[in-house]
């Protein structure tokens, strides 16, 4: 494992709060900028996973996402457009 000490760090707790509050500012708009990878909205997550466990900043970036458990944001802006597709189709079939 990359990162022997995630047994000292809880890892829930930061995983939530970083998905509520920050998370849900970054993919404010995400609608827009649709299924693009923005690298500087990546870095913060970056950032934040690395400053948080207290990971070198020149850890390889996979590595980290990998041992945390979690997805690139773009994934979520992923899944925030086929919700949203799904609801214009829902839309779109009753007044139809």
């Amino acid at each position: 494992m990359f990162c022997d000490n995630l047994n000292v760090y809880p890892l829930r707790p930061f995983s939530s709060f970083f998905d509520s509050k920050i998370a849900s500012i970054l993919l404010y708009g995400s609608e827009i900028w649709g299924l693009t990878t923005m690298p500087s909205i990546e870095n913060v997550q970056m950032y934040a996973c690395k400053r948080f466990f207290n990971i070198s900043k020149m850890s390889c970036n996979d590595a980290v996402i990998g041992d945390l458990e979690r997805y690139p944001i773009y994934v979520f802006a992923a899944k925030i457009l086929n919700n949203l597709k799904h609801y214009i189709l829902v839309t779109t079939d009753k007044n139809a």
